[in-house]
């Protein structure tokens, strides 16, 4: 996809996306659970280039499965469940991404100038500037799994993260991670557009 709101903010790296599939794709690499890793690792191994897959076997840390909707029991501590109606999560940059790949999170590493712009695009018309929030939650929920609940939602919001001590080792100093469900990133693009 060619995103003229990402163009112009100069992301760096790409922002990758979450996308649902039957099968896995010729060319991706499926992360190895032998292998420890922060799932934040493996956004920025997707967001230089590389598509990686996720399933439900391949997950290095209860986290991770759970952050990834496949696996865990959030319901206790108030988070949600979700069981992903597919076989595969693959991770592909912005750029390799079309409506075919049934994208449903987008995940960017903004730093803190271009965060501001995420800030008022995602608040665009929306009564009570709402639209962005910044819980207390390891990198995979605020990548993954807090951002697709969103998309399931009327009012669907932004996930500002990155904040935890693991995820930090793997993000610049002056960035954190912005993710949101694929159609609150579609209406971000409409928006933009339209006020250029």
């Amino acid at each position: 996809m060619n995103s003229a709101l990402v163009r112009s903010l100069h992301l760096n790296p790409q922002p990758l996306v979450m996308c649902f599939a039957e099968e896995k794709p010729a060319s991706a690499l499926l992360h190895d659970a032998a292998k420890w890793g922060c799932v934040i690792s493996l956004f920025k191994a997707s967001a230089a280039g590389r598509i990686i897959v996720l399933d439900r076997d391949n997950y290095d840390c209860l986290m991770q499965g759970q952050g990834r909707c496949f696996e865990g029991e959030y319901s206790s501590i108030g988070l949600p469940n979700y069981a992903p109606d597919c076989e595969y999560i693959v991770l592909k940059p912005l750029r390799q991404v079309d409506a075919a790949d049934n994208p449903q999170v987008i995940c960017m590493f903004p730093e803190l100038k271009q965060l501001d712009n995420l800030l008022r695009l995602a608040n665009i018309d929306r009564p009570g500037r709402d639209a962005v929030f910044a819980p207390h939650a390891t990198a995979c929920q605020t990548a993954y799994l807090l951002p697709y609940h969103e998309g399931h939602q009327d009012r669907p919001r932004a996930v500002i993260g990155g904040f935890d001590y693991v995820s930090r080792q793997h993000i610049s100093a002056d960035k954190v991670t912005f993710a949101l469900p694929w159609r609150l990133f579609e209406a971000m693009e409409t928006a933009f557009a339209e006020s250029a």
